[in-house]
């Protein structure tokens, strides 16, 4: 796996990733980040290796965190905890209000693709 570049903000787990419900819903693995004003100082291919070092690290940090979740949830399984697993109208208003908390979120934060954005995520 590619050693992280100076620059770029990871983070781990974020949002919640509760294994005692499901479906899970605000479960995120990675994100990468850059400030725009450096990117635009990269040449091409320093901006090619880091995008494809990005996708790359993705790819691979969402299997590892996958499995470590799996590992996990089913620790707290075999402790006793219980899954609550939502089915048909609960699990639609689940869906639809952690959906509409997420975009407000980042409407909030920053409105200006949020139209564009929610083409390909709906």
């Amino acid at each position: 796996m590619p050693t992280p570049i100076p620059y770029l903000a990871m983070r781990h787990s974020a949002g919640t990733n509760s294994p005692n419900t499901d479906p899970q819903f605000f479960k995120t693995d990675v994100l990468i980040s850059i400030n725009k004003a450096k990117w635009d100082t990269l040449s091409p291919e320093a901006q090619k290796l880091l995008a494809d070092t990005a996708v790359e690290y993705e790819r691979a940090s969402y299997d590892a965190n996958l499995a470590e979740s799996e590992k996990q949830a089913q620790a707290m399984i075999d402790g006793g905890q219980k899954v609550v697993s939502l089915t048909g109208a609960g699990r639609d208003k689940f869906l639809a209000a952690a959906t509409q908390a997420s975009w407000a979120r980042m409407a909030k934060r920053d409105p200006t693709n949020i139209e564009q954005l929610k083409k390909f995520f709906q």
